[in-house]
């Protein structure tokens, strides 16, 4: 003991088909540091497409970030360029493959898709994206010429159309927004095509709209996708000269609404001040307690392992919805926590901020003070080497709310001496985590200034000067989120979304990560239900139920549960938990039409059928 003073399936027996809710396939955020050709080097954050930066020229230079419209961006020196000394001249036919995925052809697949990101022209005309490998493998092209966006769409044949996407005149070395949607017209051969252009002060000019002929029949969709250059089956060719940042591809037509808010995009980035030193996201399926399996996003490759049956889930997220918060960590038993192995990364930071959202209900600890986030082995059984969050449960009396908990942040020194910070919460306050409720918290301690700083949900709730040495004891132990790295004061609860950052965030910084999100993935697309195609009589029908991990149906192998709503109280069994497909009676006797409603209860599809 330590002391201190399916959403909705709506079908009927005379059609089974519906329509597809717009979903996030693939985002390229490019906020990575730097490419170097290593493979998947290039993130999609939302589907798996990573990509390789690459040229075609007879020079080694590569495409590589730098600082774009939300963080970083991707540089494309697609035209060459000069150089004031030998050899004078850089043959930069810059790209980024990504290979072929069912998912990157969603015009195919879901007859409709949404494409769209940030661009800068820095010189010439050239491709931004293309899907495709020449002949009938090409699919679609965004591309500038006569200083105009334009979109190629190629039919089965290998054919193309093409789209003028926007009308505006395109400036050199000025930020352009895009969106391009397509989607089939019923089941005529014609696709409608709308384009949206924005620069960074707003909308120019109106949507376009052509409706073009697109025989998709057999399509082949076998080519793979390219950032900056187009393939005909060979070396890329026409490559774009300069930035592109956060690209989406969607399954389905986005609205307005929707493009707007991508246009509007905002995150915390990383800087050489500001840089993460680890962030772990939750966002694994699963966990089996192997070494390494909890990522570490920052890039440092600080992989953590889930120990004592610590898992992910994502019924209750601190951010519900996608865009939000998404899966996270369950350590809501005795003895589950994270940890990490020690990090020079971290004994060098003596300025760091420390983050994350954590609910961690009251009635359920075993511990009288539970640690949330702590660095270092333990010292004399109480705090650890370097520095910890925890919750200081009934910390004091106060009249007339009885016992109050209060937040606690601790550094030692480098002389070994601890400085404190508590802030008081009451013991149903929205900033109390043991009351069961999200709360997001960020510590910082700013070495230079020796000033310990909570930041709770955002806003700021403590802020105190420390004494004693700036610098901070080195640990000789690791990280341990929900515990101590030896299991110590271990909390019960969840926990999300946790960084390490070596700098003293600000105001404005802090907000920012309070209210960042990302696309979620629910794990599989779709419950389908197969009816035999006989109407119901007395005896009851046999409908199969699948869960289906893409719009192809293949099997998803995990459990999920479904609950049958329509016609009420004719399902057996009802609800159903299974995994891959099942089966189930429906009897229903009363004349008419039959609407078949089912929910997907645990965990939700992505998409409705």
């Amino acid at each position: 003991m330590r002391i201190a003073t399916f959403l909705i399936v709506l079908v009927s027996l005379a059609g089974w088909s519906a329509q597809t809710r717009a979903q996030l396939v693939s985002e390229w955020r490019m906020d990575e540091s730097s490419w170097s050709g290593t493979p998947g080097e290039v993130i999609d954050s939302a589907g798996g497409n990573d990509g390789t930066a690459r040229t075609a020229g007879s020079d080694n230079s590569l495409p590589d970030t730098e600082p774009a419209q939300v963080c970083r961006g991707g540089r494309f020196r697609g035209q060459g360029y000069n150089l004031p000394e030998p050899p004078w001249y850089v043959d930069a036919q810059h790209y980024v493959h990504i290979p072929d995925g069912n998912s990157l052809s969603p015009l195919d697949s879901a007859e409709e898709m949404s494409l769209g990101g940030w661009f800068r022209i820095s010189a010439g005309n050239g491709t931004l994206v293309h899907k495709g490998d020449g002949g009938a493998s090409q699919e679609y092209r965004v591309y500038t010429s006569g200083n105009r966006l334009r979109l190629q769409l190629w039919n089965r044949w290998g054919s193309p159309a093409d789209i003028t996407l926007s009308n505006q005149n395109l400036a050199t070395e000025t930020w352009y927004f895009f969106t391009a949607t397509v989607e089939r017209l019923g089941n005529s051969p014609n696709v409608r095509v709308r384009g949206y252009l924005f620069d960074e002060n707003g909308q120019l000019g109106g949507v376009s709209q052509d409706v073009v002929s697109l025989d998709y029949t057999n399509k082949n969709t076998s080519g793979d996708f390219y950032f900056g250059g187009v393939s005909y089956g060979s070396n890329p060719v026409d490559f774009f000269d300069g930035t592109l940042d956060e690209f989406r591809l969607y399954e389905s037509v986005q609205s307005s609404a929707d493009i707007s808010n991508h246009w509007s995009v905002t995150r915390p980035c990383e800087d050489e001040e500001s840089g993460r030193i680890f962030s772990y996201f939750m966002e694994e399926t699963q966990w089996t307690g192997a070494a390494g399996e909890v990522e570490d996003t920052s890039g440092n490759e600080l992989n953590a392992t889930a120990v004592g049956g610590a898992d992910t889930g994502n019924d209750e997220p601190a951010i519900p919805g996608s865009p939000g918060t998404c899966r996270y960590a369950d350590t809501s038993s005795a003895g589950q926590r994270i940890t990490a192995p020690a990090s020079t990364l971290v004994n060098d930071a003596d300025t760091f901020s420390v983050a994350g959202w954590v609910r961690m209900p009251d009635e359920v600890q075993t511990n009288a003070t539970p640690s949330i986030i702590a660095y270092g082995n333990t010292v004399n059984g109480q705090w650890p080497e370097r520095y910890e969050v925890y919750m200081d449960r009934n910390y004091t009396f106060s009249w007339p709310y009885g016992f109050i908990d209060a937040w606690t942040f601790v550094v030692r020194k480098s002389n070994g001496n601890l400085q404190f910070m508590r802030v008081p919460v009451l013991p149903d306050a929205a900033e109390n985590p043991l009351s069961g409720t999200w709360v997001h918290f960020v510590a910082v301690y700013d070495s230079g200034s020796d000033d310990a700083r909570l930041y709770l949900n955002g806003s700021l709730a403590g802020d105190i000067g420390l004494s004693g040495p700036n610098g901070l004891e080195d640990a000789t132990g690791g990280l341990g989120v929900m515990a101590h790295p030896g299991g110590q004061y271990n909390a019960q609860g969840f926990i999300d979304e946790v960084y390490m950052f070596g700098s003293a965030l600000d105001a404005a910084e802090v907000d920012e990560l309070y209210q960042d999100t990302r696309p979620c993935e629910t794990g599989y697309d779709h419950i389908r239900l197969i009816h035999p195609e006989t109407g119901l009589t007395c005896s009851p029908s046999t409908i199969t139920v699948k869960a289906c991990a893409d719009a192809a149906c293949a099997p998803y192998d995990e459990p999920v549960e479904v609950d049958f709503t329509s016609p009420a109280a004719s399902w057996t069994p009802d609800p159903v938990t299974f995994t891959d497909s099942t089966q189930v009676s429906l009897q229903y006797t009363t004349p008419g039409l039959v609407t078949i409603d089912a929910v997907a209860i645990d965990p939700p599809a992505i998409n409705q059928t």
